[in-house]
């Protein structure tokens, strides 16, 4: 037989093969005590919840005459039973509900900052039910309610956070809100929790009636740059939480600013060894102006740094929003020094100029660090932080450390 006989072969038999295979018939056969409905997909699942209820929306599934959804606020999982944690409850929507195929349920009754395991499946009569579709976004198999915040507080480089004022070098002031109708605020005691311990401090009745308490930070054993978290609850609901830093200690040896005789400049001149100004706290209120802008600013006409000087430090100082300094000016140094440093401030220039100017400059110059710890720099402008650019004369910095720094309105901080 030829080659291309044996294919004709082929093909009639494998045509006769899908013939066979298109036939209504089955040769095994299906058990139908074993069908079971699709599942609700978990990408069909959305959640919107607040302090106390949650709206949850879930897509239908073909067949499915009915769904039951269980929440609990213990862990689920296929291991457990319908309704068998101590903390579930079980709902039942019928499939009449949907409306363009979508079920959407409000539970209410919730507690706050608490979280909520969720799971859904399909039912219908003559079938098993399908598996449990278990809620799961962003890798959280479970959705949380929010927490109440009735602390007072100011938005700030877009977090809520305590009002800077509020957050002084010995101490730490809390207020909080009138309950949303107006009437006194249902608080009666503190958590306060420093390295671990925690610490009741109970409200009384002139507390409760100024809506404020404060706290010493010698009385609870918090020390400066330490974390410590407050919370303020109604008995055993917990009605609001922050998360704080003492301020760091002034450093030794800081001479604070009389601004009604002094100024940078004059001090500046002056100086000796290592020198150290403090500066006042801005008195913007940071959640109308969270730059600082114009208010209460200290403006610096420029400065060279005397040889007498062996290092300079601005330091703004706790107790409200960090002070703008605005660069008319620039600092020069020649010679030698150990640092520069700017801390806690805004630092700003208006004009062209820059913060540190080496350009000029006729002498070679070294210092070891430049640094700016938690400062913002709201508009530089075509100046720079710091511009080293010279000709024929030396200018040797070694380091330049910047940590928890801002930069707005520009594309970055120039250092030529």
């Amino acid at each position: 037989m030829k080659l291309h006989n044996i294919n004709k072969v082929l093909g009639v038999g494998l045509a006769a093969l899908l013939l066979t295979a298109c036939t209504d018939g089955n040769d095994w056969s299906v058990d139908s005590s074993k069908a079971r409905l699709f599942s609700v997909s978990n990408s069909d699942i959305s959640i919107e919840s607040d302090m106390t209820d949650a709206t949850i929306t879930f897509k239908t599934s073909k067949g499915a005459t009915s769904y039951k959804m269980e929440m609990s606020t213990d862990e689920l999982n296929d291991n457990v039973a319908e309704g068998a944690t101590a903390n579930s409850k079980v709902y039942t929507y019928d499939a009449k509900e949907a409306v363009d195929s979508k079920i959407t349920a409000k539970i209410t009754g919730l507690k706050k900052d608490t979280r909520y395991w969720l799971r859904i499946r399909s039912v219908t009569e003559g079938k098993n039910p399908s598996n449990w579709t278990y809620y799961n976004k962003n890798n959280h198999a479970y959705f949380k309610t929010k927490a109440e915040q009735i602390f007072n507080t100011v938005t700030y480089f877009a977090s809520k956070t305590l009002n800077p004022k509020n957050l002084k070098e010995d101490e730490v002031t809390l207020t909080w809100k009138l309950e949303a109708d107006g009437s006194q605020t249902a608080v009666t005691h503190l958590l306060l929790t420093v390295n671990g311990n925690e610490q009741t401090i109970t409200l009384d009745a002139t507390d409760q009636a100024a809506r404020s308490k404060t706290l010493k930070y010698a009385d609870y054993g918090i020390t400066a740059g330490s974390d410590f978290n407050i919370k303020i609850y109604n008995s055993d609901d917990k009605r609001g939480e922050f998360s704080l830093t003492a301020p760091a200690p002034r450093p030794a040896g800081l001479h604070e600013l009389d601004e009604t005789t002094e100024t940078i400049e004059s001090l500046i001149a002056a100086g000796t060894g290592d020198l150290i100004i403090g500066i006042k706290p801005s008195k913007a209120d940071p959640a109308k102006d969270d730059e600082s802008t114009s208010i209460d600013q200290i403006n610096l006409a420029g400065v060279t740094i005397p040889s007498s000087v062996t290092s300079i430090t601005l330091y703004g100082l706790a107790g409200g929003d960090k002070r703008r300094i605005n660069f008319t000016g620039s600092i020069k140094y020649s010679g030698n020094l150990s640092k520069i440093r700017f801390e806690n401030l805004y630092l700003n220039t208006d004009t062209e100029k820059s913060i540190i100017d080496m350009t000029g400059i006729s002498s070679e110059t070294t210092v070891d660090a430049i640094e700016f710890e938690n400062v913002s720099f709201p508009n530089l402008k075509k100046g720079c932080a710091v511009r080293l650019r010279n000709t024929g004369i030396n200018t040797h910095v070694k380091k330049i450390y910047m940590n928890n720094v801002w930069v707005h309105q520009q594309t970055g901080i120039q250092f030529i």
